[in-house]
């Protein structure tokens, strides 16, 4: 029986996954050529043990992801990453959910703006890190404000597989320092 509380969650979960199919199924990895770039990082790396970072000044956190999931496929390179794509966006939309269960004033039409926001949706369908430096940036986040005080070591962990993701998901840390300071 599905909880009535979680309902919102499921739904526009479940209504995420019917736009996300059609890119599954032809392995479609997204038009950025920032995802190709990750995915050359690895090849380049695996070929010559040189590094060569997908984009200045790199994001070794997800471009090693991406190439371990390269290298271990087991749906072909392009299925896979976007399955990785699909679990990480599952994982964000129900943290954005506790975040709006732990407020009184929750509104579900906010989380359905930010779950079918299409900057959500493209971030979320690409094989790219910015949902993935999300994830991480948000749990550090939830952590700091909700988390009781034994489980504040994850909070450098968190923050440092965000921005070794992507740099600029350094605004997790301000966030989480104002969050903590408060």
């Amino acid at each position: 029986m599905i909880n009535v509380k979680k309902a919102p969650f499921y739904i526009l979960t479940f209504i995420q996954t019917l736009f996300f199919l059609p890119f599954f199924l032809q392995s479609n990895i997204g038009s950025d050529w920032d995802a190709y770039s990750l995915i050359g990082t690895y090849l380049i790396f695996e070929e010559s043990g040189q590094y060569f970072p997908s984009r200045p000044p790199g994001f070794p956190v997800y471009e090693l992801i991406v190439g371990l999931i390269s290298k271990f496929s087991f749906l072909g390179i392009e299925k896979s990453l976007l399955l990785l794509q699909y679990i990480i966006m599952i994982l964000l939309n129900y943290l954005i959910f506790l975040f709006f269960q732990k407020r009184k004033d929750s509104n579900n039409l906010i989380f359905i703006i930010i779950l079918f926001s299409p900057i959500y949706l493209i971030s979320s369908f690409t094989v790219i890190d910015y949902t993935f430096g999300a994830l991480f940036g948000f749990l550090s986040i939830f952590v700091a404000q909700y988390g009781s005080k034994r489980y504040r070591f994850l909070i450098p962990i968190f923050l440092a597989i965000s921005i070794g993701a992507r740099l600029s998901n350094i605004i997790f840390l301000i966030a989480v320092l104002i969050s903590l300071y408060q």
